[in-house]
């Protein structure tokens, strides 16, 4: 009965490393789907500045043709317009900056959060095989029968089996 023993905690011991190789696995898949998520929220914020430059300068294109058309276009209304449009787009362009540096510090800190839980569950595998280790310590195949008999015959002779 020690090859039992012995087999049930290679076994266990097997499971572990299963565990734990599949985890870091899974922990590893979980941070590149979130690095290809950001890589596209960036390339998305990306191309929304791109338009923002481009409707700024768009409008600010037009309101000179149109006090150019009026014979104003160095009048201070029309640079006053084209200012106020070059600084909604220098605000927008930092919001923008902003929330794409938050949205990394973000996707950053997930990452290490699963990195952690992967460590965590390696850690608790390493565990229950200590657990299940200490449970055949001490006791022999044949003493662990006997007490598996003594406590039937107990319930028995109790009426509660």
């Amino acid at each position: 009965m020690a090859a039992f023993t012995s087999i049930a905690l290679g076994v266990a011991a097997a499971a572990a490393v299963g565990t734990a190789v599949y985890a870091n696995e899974a922990a590893d898949a979980q941070r590149d789907a979130q690095r290809a998520q950001q890589k596209q929220a960036a390339l998305q914020a990306q191309r929304q500045r791109q338009q923002q430059i481009r409707a700024a300068r768009i409008a600010a294109g037009q309101a000179g043709v149109v006090g150019a058309g009026q014979g104003v276009s160095g009048s201070s209304g029309v640079q006053g317009g084209v200012g106020s449009i070059l600084s909604q787009l220098g605000s927008n362009l930092g919001f923008s900056l902003q929330m794409d540096r938050l949205s990394d510090q973000a996707a950053e800190r997930l990452a290490n959060a699963s990195r952690m839980s992967g460590i965590a569950s390696m850690f608790s595998t390493v565990g229950q095989v200590a657990t299940l280790a200490s449970s055949f310590g001490g006791t022999t195949p044949g003493e662990a029968e006997a007490a598996a008999y003594q406590k039937v015959k107990t319930q028995l002779k109790s009426g509660n089996p």
